[in-house]
């Protein structure tokens, strides 16, 4: 499953000694300051143009390859595992910060365990030393590493000695270039939104549901400004968002000009209410995504929306059948080899001619052979529909219709199944 390259928030887990200064305080010495390219600025701009034009989800590295007003390149404080690397880095950047704020974050950096995210530290940095971070998001939620690049990159053309062309370049820049962040709270919970095959632009507003409530709201957007990187404005609460009932979503959504929607559902909501959701958007198209076990978010890659479906091929989200689907109802369904090139195989097959598929997100029986007890419908929830959605999306289809199937879904044979897909291929 693919996600958006979206995480803002370095993920590192820094150990090591300290660079070319002391090891107790992390500072690097002055003989090892990088040499600054004096014509930094107008290829930074350049890069940040072509970032604006770009994908969103490929904004943050374009930015970041082609913007060196440290001199230095930005990796190691964005993945490096060894704590001096990162300080270089830091360092480099010539912040003005307190010696104790450098040596405290070379030290809380030092101290990670290797599956710890190096969020506090950062964090602590930023609010020890003013330039490191700026606001970092307002509350620091999106403290770390590419946070910290962006904002030297922002702060730096806000000082550099601009010409008249490229300072205009500059300000239209903060008033069009953003970047996507991460679903993120402020206390560390953190998502990472689906890449989207069939929606090149990701969703502006999320709808995130938990337990029985429902919140929605503005997913986070970073700018630059006249002070470096800033959250961007946006109405209500930050993600997980403000509460809302079923009923008033809709009002909602068309109150924000929503045209896509993220729904965000926890991995074992069952599936019914995901389906009640996608059908109160109307006719806009949602992706979905979901929790994991680790709080990262795998999702569906395709355009998820909510109809009918007169023909054509139905998936069971949960027991993995394909069926034939009619204006009538399931004329017949097959289960999906267990054997992954079999299955991809057979999929491939039969979603070739049917771009808009059916999947069946709720339990519905098959009929059993004669003689033999029909086994019980299957549990299905958020975690089944993103893995259906997303192995269809790697064979090409490009929208998902959540529809409610009745049974009985007859058993019949692979071959009269393509016979039936056949009669009722999209023209």
């Amino acid at each position: 499953m693919r996600t958006w390259p979206l995480a803002i928030a370095v993920l590192v887990a820094c150990r090591g000694g300290a660079p070319g200064g002391s090891a107790a305080s992390g500072v690097a010495s002055d003989d090892a300051r990088p040499a600054i390219d004096p014509a930094w600025a107008g290829t930074c701009l350049d890069a940040l143009e072509r970032a604006s034009s770009a994908a969103p989800r490929e904004r943050i590295a374009i930015a970041l390859a082609g913007c060196r007003p440290c001199g230095v390149d930005w990796k190691d404080a964005l993945t490096s595992t060894v704590a001096s690397q990162v300080v270089a880095v830091v360092d480099a950047c010539e912040l003005g910060c307190a010696r104790t704020a450098r040596s405290d974050f070379f030290a809380a950096i030092s101290a990670l365990e290797d599956d710890q995210r190096a969020t506090g530290p950062w964090r602590a940095l930023g609010g020890s030393c003013a330039a490191a971070l700026g606001a970092g998001g307002g509350d620091g939620r999106y403290a770390g590493g590419t946070w910290f690049a962006l904002h030297q990159i922002g702060r730096r053309l806000v000082d550099a000695p601009l010409g008249d062309r490229d300072r205009a370049r500059w300000r239209s820049l903060q008033a069009s270039l953003w970047f996507p962040l991460p679903v993120v709270s402020q206390v560390g919970t953190q998502f990472v939104v689906p890449t989207a095959t069939a929606v090149t632009e990701p969703p502006s507003v999320h709808v995130t549901l938990t337990g029985d409530a429902i919140t929605t709201g503005a997913l986070p957007r970073a700018i630059f400004d006249d002070r470096g990187l800033a959250l961007a404005p946006s109405p209500g609460a930050p993600w997980p968002g403000d509460a809302i009932t079923a009923d008033a979503l809709a009002a909602s959504l068309d109150a924000r000009a929503a045209k896509d929607v993220l729904v965000i559902a926890p991995t074992g909501l069952d599936a019914s209410r995901v389906l009640a959701i996608v059908a109160q958007l109307g006719d806009r198209r949602a992706a979905l995504a979901v929790t994991r076990g680790d709080g990262a978010m795998a999702a569906a890659q395709v355009a998820f929306v909510h109809g009918p479906l007169a023909r054509g091929l139905a998936i069971d989200a949960g027991a993995s059948r394909a069926c034939a689907a009619s204006a009538t109802g399931i004329t017949g369904c097959v289960e999906l080899p267990p054997d992954s090139g079999a299955r991809r195989a057979l999929l491939a097959e039969l979603t070739a001619s049917h771009p808009r598929i059916a999947i069946a997100v709720m339990p519905m029986p098959i009929a059993a052979p004669a003689g033999r007890r029909a086994p019980p419908p299957p549990s299905i929830d958020a975690a089944a529909i993103a893995a259906r959605l997303d192995e269809l999306a790697g064979l090409g289809v490009t929208e998902v219709i959540a529809a409610e199937l009745p049974g009985p879904w007859p058993t019949t044979t692979t071959a009269v199944l393509r016979a039936q897909l056949g009669e009722g291929a999209s023209p």
